[in-house]
């Protein structure tokens, strides 16, 4: 007899994002998780007017790409690939 356990873990990804001026709700981020040629899942915040950091909930094991946009247009930042382990 075999027996298979398959355990999905999530786990949490989080940082902060420094600007000149002040964030505020006009900066977003994405993590964009890459599969091949293809995009399979986006996940966005935005930051308040409170706080500058972020936290993206129950994120799966993978290959993802980190993208911080300002809204007004001021600034982009694109973090080419970043990988999320268990």
């Amino acid at each position: 007899m075999f027996i298979f356990l398959f355990m999905k873990v999530l786990v949490n990804v989080h940082g902060s994002v420094t600007c000149k001026e002040k964030c505020g709700p006009s900066v977003s981020i994405a993590l964009v998780r890459l599969a091949g040629k293809h995009t399979e899942e986006r996940k966005s915040v935005s930051l308040t007017n409170d706080s500058e950091e972020f936290l993206f909930q129950n994120v799966a094991p993978g290959k993802y790409r980190l993208e911080v946009k300002c809204v007004q247009g001021k600034f982009f930042y694109l973090k080419d690939i970043i990988f999320v382990f268990t």
